[in-house]
């Protein structure tokens, strides 16, 4: 019964509520990785992903284009909707596993990337772009970093990465390489149709709008590179998820509506069949996440899915109090560490 119901997090004073937590680290976080390595990785269909790789010691001598690989351990970071490998929260993620010896790859999704003056990101030449449920790209960085060398393996989600590192987890339980010892997921939307039935409401329509924002601008270069598969015809009147999921990501992606795509690509009917430890840290105020997605039952049944559930940090929050008990890093850095720690020696 991994169910971890007193949590050691609590939110700074001066950050009431789970919408300024949420906010603040978007806007005010600064963290800097040294001597990031970028790079395409081909995908088995023709397409691409954009990888950024950091070593734990900058020190080591590498070959001029070549991926030096000296070092056992490495932490595959997943970001999550609209977002990159260069967040704030990836970046504090990849340091303080860095901090403690471990490699890190940051990967972004298709059609994600950091480095688009507009922030809409490089298209990928698919179709097909990326979701909520797709674990086949999951799948080709881990085999990248095995062929890399590396005998113990971390996968860390946020959001909608989270999500796809949980289903990914139970989907291929036992099968999974012996090398990857587990994961942690952050602020997951497990139940994907209550958490958009959700986003739905109130002040979470201003999150839905700034990621329709990009998701938009995404489509109609879409249609621009394949006009007779997409229709943008009365694309700026979408509003909701709803309708974004209904009309692009479903279709795209081979399911029947966004109600089908919502209920296929949840991780929640996945978590039976983890088979290796996962520490999963949902706060009680996430905006993002109603009951539905704090799986109590699924924990209590489970021998490897550890659930924190505390009663602050917003949605991918988890800001430190101070510069102690973790120095600069936030909560769910330290937090996911000490997990990482504790069940790989």
């Amino acid at each position: 019964m991994p169910l971890i119901r007193e949590s050691a997090y609590s939110a700074p004073f001066w950050l009431p509520g789970g919408h300024c937590q949420t906010i603040y680290p978007s806007f005010f976080r600064k963290v800097q990785v040294p001597d990031l390595q970028t790079y395409r990785l081909n995908t088995p269909d023709g397409d691409f992903l954009l990888l950024e790789r950091a070593q734990a010691s900058t020190s080591r001598s590498r070959l001029v284009g070549s991926l030096d690989t000296t070092n056992s351990r490495v932490v595959i970071l997943s970001h999550g909707l609209e977002g990159h490998s260069r967040r704030q929260y990836i970046l504090g993620m990849a340091r303080t596993f860095m901090d403690a010896g471990w490699d890190a790859i940051a990967w972004n999704f298709r059609f994600c990337s950091p480095f688009a003056p507009d922030g809409v990101g490089e298209p990928n030449f698919a179709p097909r772009m990326y979701h909520s449920g797709e674990t086949g790209d999951l799948r080709t960085v881990l085999e990248h970093a095995l062929s890399l060398g590396y005998t113990e393996i971390l996968l860390v989600g946020f959001s909608m990465g989270g999500n796809q590192i949980l289903k990914f987890f139970g989907e291929d339980g036992d099968a999974l390489p012996s090398e990857v010892r587990g994961g942690v997921a952050v602020s997951v939307p497990c139940d994907l149709t209550a958490s958009c039935r959700e986003l739905s409401r109130g002040f979470n329509k201003v999150y839905v709008k700034n990621f329709l924002k990009t998701l938009l601008l995404k489509v109609k270069r879409k249609h621009a590179q394949t006009p007779d598969l997409i229709n943008i015809e009365g694309i700026d009147s979408i509003e909701s998820f709803d309708e974004f999921d209904g009309r692009y990501t479903a279709p795209l992606h081979g399911f029947a509506s966004a109600g089908d795509y919502w209920a296929k690509a949840s991780s929640k009917q996945f978590l039976g069949g983890i088979r290796r430890p996962v520490l999963l840290l949902n706060s009680m105020n996430d905006p993002f996440l109603p009951a539905e997605c704090l799986p109590y039952d699924a924990a209590r049944e489970s021998e490897y899915l550890f659930l924190e559930t505390p009663n602050c940090g917003g949605h991918v929050g988890f800001t430190a109090k101070d510069r102690q008990p973790w120095g600069d890093r936030y909560w769910s850095e330290w937090r996911a560490l000490e997990f990482s720690l504790g069940i790989t020696g």
